[in-house]
């Protein structure tokens, strides 16, 4: 009886060694077996309005030397800072880039002739675009101290440029949907799994940042408004056609 049971034993392990060995073979020929697919692009745009800003500030000082030129430049420097500071911006708000220090001519004769030195670098400074009024503020204390504005930047914060780059991925990936639709209307098939999808490219905002030029008589900035801008992406998506 025992070798009965072991001999029923050893025959339902073969039979179902079998079955599964046989369940391998037709999941390998269905899985490399060709079959029709189709590849399709999807792109998709977010419009959004910037929320955050820089202003940078130029800044220039003149002699009759580098030095005095540098003294002159750094004078203005410390007014500009001291009047956002008293518009309520902290040090660590306020960045200082771009010195420079070069010779002064003058070429409206037939030979240059030297004037002296100008030292030029910038002053830069981060806001939401949401306050107008500390806008204007930081303005108006940039250009009272001796400074010109030298332009306006705006652009996305990273929590919100995440958020509308996802935006734009999923509209994106609908439209793919969309046009392998209609690419597939009128054939003798059916849509079938995704098979591939991958993002294609994603270009950003244009403008990323929208600059504008602004001159040193500018009366307060409760006028300057950010303009919209466009995320665009796009992905490549694979069907397999039925």
């Amino acid at each position: 009886m025992k070798k009965e049971n072991n001999a029923v034993k050893i025959t339902g392990i073969v039979v179902g060694g079998v079955l599964l060995l046989s369940l391998i073979v037709i999941l390998a020929v269905y899985n490399f077996q060709p079959r029709s697919t189709m590849n399709v692009q999807g792109s998709g745009d977010v419009e959004v309005v910037p929320d955050m800003l820089n202003v940078n500030f130029r800044v220039q000082g003149k002699g009759d030397s580098s030095a005095a030129a540098k003294n002159a430049s750094d004078k203005i420097t410390d007014a500009v800072i001291a009047g956002l500071l008293a518009e309520g911006f902290s040090r660590e708000e306020i960045q200082t880039k771009n010195l420079n220090v070069y010779e002064n001519y003058d070429w409206s004769g037939n030979e240059r002739k030297m004037l002296g030195y100008v030292a030029s670098h910038t002053l830069t400074i981060e806001m939401s675009t949401e306050d107008l009024d500390n806008i204007s503020n930081a303005v108006d204390a940039g250009v009272y101290a001796g400074a010109t504005i030298d332009s306006l930047n705006y652009f996305l914060s990273d929590d919100l440029e995440k958020t509308v780059k996802a935006e734009a991925i999923i509209k994106a990936t609908e439209n793919a949907k969309v046009n392998a639709e209609n690419m597939i209307k009128g054939l003798d098939g059916k849509l079938g799994r995704i098979v591939q999808i991958s993002e294609s490219y994603s270009n950003g905002y244009y403008p990323l940042y929208a600059r504008s030029e602004i001159s040193m008589d500018i009366e307060g900035a409760g006028n300057i408004q950010p303009e919209m801008q466009t995320q665009n992406a796009g992905v490549s998506v694979v069907y397999e056609v039925r």
